[in-house]
């Protein structure tokens, strides 16, 4: 199974080829004109040379390439010298989108003038969000403390750019998902789970010669009203019967039935003397099995084109995802969802972690429903969140504790002739539960994280204790420390000197770069740090100093452009303690 979303979008076309494309160029006699702009852009099929490479790498079988499913999206068309108009595409296959613009005499000019040029003056991006799951590998996400952090456990390739970007999605999504509202999580990912991710097709639209057309204000054209409708409603989950449209120009009326989101309604009609190709629009939702129908908002257009959008009705339906619930302290969920008053409630236990909760509702469902999680803890202790909003149709639950202690571990003078050290870190809940775990660092990995969950009204204490390992075979070990908060410990012996290197990203454009990747080396340790539009801000590293050597250091930086190419700046030695990142030329 391959999901494809291609790179760049393109003008949409009728089964019979002619594009749904039409920019008009008009003149009078009183001024100098201007001109209207109507177009849909779609995403485009694999097509057949994708199909046969796959099907080579598979062996000769056939492979099944699809769309993604898509849950939220945004559309914008830029123009030049114009601010850009912004759409919602439909999230059904090939993600329609409409536009329409009304264009000053100067604008129209310039666009008539740019037309045949390459790229075209006309540029679309799409910013989609879809359903992805996660590949072979298990990845822990967490957030506490003012601070979060992505570890790949088992990472599902070699280290390079894509396991930097991969890391950098499951950094977003966390971020999008886990963490609104600043709520805390710890939890682990495994192969199969379902997580949202994000795709950003764009790019410069060719615009067909056929649909562009230079008139004068009085010729017949202006007098006719065209209008082909297309419903985005998703017919196929059986949750509505049929929408009708009801299209009025004056004294001009037009309706149209819709049973499925591929059928085009085409109206044409000539206008009285005066009348302007302007005309408002609504249109009526039929339930399935029941009299009950919604009525969509009035709108008005002069677009010829018009993708008569459905938002979702007939049915709310939410998946709750309790696998990252601690379940060795949490007997059972209940999950309620609420919706405009009426409320539905689930059961999750440890061998039922996910559940559906679903139920008619003969409405559009055009705001966020809410939730309610309590949590019974095998203690016989109840914990009750409040009713908060939830805007996707995912639920997941990461209860039930109320924040997270975070510790980061890190050795700040380097290893010197030690090979490892061991620290075990303890939190004990008020009922006598304790939480540990012992974490390792050594050359190559001189920092850990680690995080405990706090119920509802548990203090964030804990204890740590350090064990050191030498080459020589000796070893050390501390006594028990106690502490409190998120924060970060030092281990190891603490260095004479410090080297501290500020690396800021202030002059980059992340409309042009999506991923830097920086590698320093320093002498005594060495680090790979990664900006992002998710992850952008100066980022300071530091490295121990050892006797008698300079505090200088080598780097090198490689960016990762979003048109898919990228540039890399050579290894150098500097001694600078900031270092400013800059696009080096092509």
């Amino acid at each position: 199974m391959y999901y494809f979303v291609p790179e760049i979008p393109r003008v949409r076309r009728r089964p019979d080829g002619s594009p749904c494309f039409s920019f008009l160029k008009y003149r009078t006699n009183t001024d100098n004109g201007g001109g209207f702009l109507d177009l849909q852009t779609e995403l485009a099929g694999p097509g057949d040379a994708l199909v046969d490479r796959l099907r080579e790498d598979s062996g000769g079988r056939t492979p099944e390439v699809r769309a993604p499913q898509f849950v939220d999206g945004t559309v914008q068309l830029a123009l030049p010298g114009q601010a850009a108009i912004s759409s919602r595409p439909s999230l059904m296959d090939g993600c329609l989108a409409g536009f329409e613009a009304t264009l000053t005499a100067d604008m129209a000019t310039l666009l008539w003038e740019q037309a045949g040029q390459t790229p075209s003056p006309l540029a679309v991006a799409y910013d989609l969000t879809f359903l992805a799951r996660l590949p072979e590998g298990r990845a822990r996400l967490w957030s506490a403390g003012g601070r979060s952090g992505v570890e790949l456990l088992d990472a599902p390739g070699e280290p390079g750019a894509s396991l930097e970007e991969f890391r950098r999605q499951l950094a977003e999504w966390a971020a999008r998902d886990l963490g609104a509202d600043g709520r805390e999580y710890d939890i682990v990912l495994t192969a199969g789970a379902v997580i949202t991710s994000r795709a950003g097709p764009r790019g410069n639209l060719p615009l067909p010669a056929e649909g562009l057309h230079e008139y004068d204000l009085t010729e017949p054209i202006f007098r006719t009203l065209r209008v082909e409708t297309q419903c985005d409603a998703d017919f196929a989950r059986g949750d509505i019967h049929s929408v009708r449209l009801r299209l009025r120009c004056g004294s001009f009326r037009h309706e149209a039935l819709f049973t499925d989101s591929a059928s085009v309604d085409a109206v044409e009609t000539v206008l009285p003397p005066g009348g302007e190709p302007v005309y408002t629009y609504d249109a009526v939702v039929q339930f399935p099995g029941t009299a009950a129908t919604a009525t969509l908002p009035e709108a008005t257009s002069r677009g010829r084109y018009l993708l008569l959008r459905v938002p979702a009705a007939g049915r709310l339906r939410v998946e709750i995802d309790g696998t990252a619930v601690d379940w060795g302290l949490t007997e059972s969920v209940e999950a309620g969802v609420r919706y405009d008053g009426e409320e539905d409630a689930v059961v999750l236990r440890e061998d039922r972690r996910r559940a559906v909760s679903e139920r008619p509702v003969h409405a559009l469902i055009d705001h966020p429903w809410d939730h309610r999680v309590r949590y019974n803890l095998r203690d016989g202790r109840r914990i009750e969140k409040p009713w908060a909003p939830g805007a996707s149709d995912r639920l997941i639950l990461t209860g039930p504790y109320d924040r997270f202690l975070a510790v980061r571990l890190r050795a700040p003078g380097g290893f010197g002739t030690a090979t490892a050290h061991i620290v075990q870190c303890e939190h004990t809940g008020v009922d006598g539960r304790v939480t540990r775990e012992t974490l390792v660092l050594r050359p190559g990995a001189e920092t850990a994280s680690w995080t405990a969950g706090l119920l509802p009204g548990e203090p964030p204490g804990f204890r740590y204790k350090v064990a050191s390992t030498y080459a020589t075979g000796e070893q050390r070990s501390g006594e028990w420390i106690e502490a409190s908060g998120s924060q970060t410990v030092e281990v190891g012996d603490m260095p004479e000197a410090v080297l501290t290197v500020t690396v800021a990203d202030d002059p980059i454009d992340y409309s042009v770069v999506k991923l830097i990747v920086v590698r320093l080396t320093g002498p005594g340790a060495g680090a790979a740090l990664t900006f992002s539009p998710a992850q952008r801000g100066a980022r300071t590293w530091t490295a121990p100093v050892p006797p008698g050597e300079p505090a200088a250091y080598t780097w090198t930086a490689t960016y990762y452009l979003a048109d898919g190419t990228r540039r890399t700046v050579p290894e150098s030695t500097s001694d600078k303690r900031t270092l400013v990142l800059r696009l080096p030329p092509a």
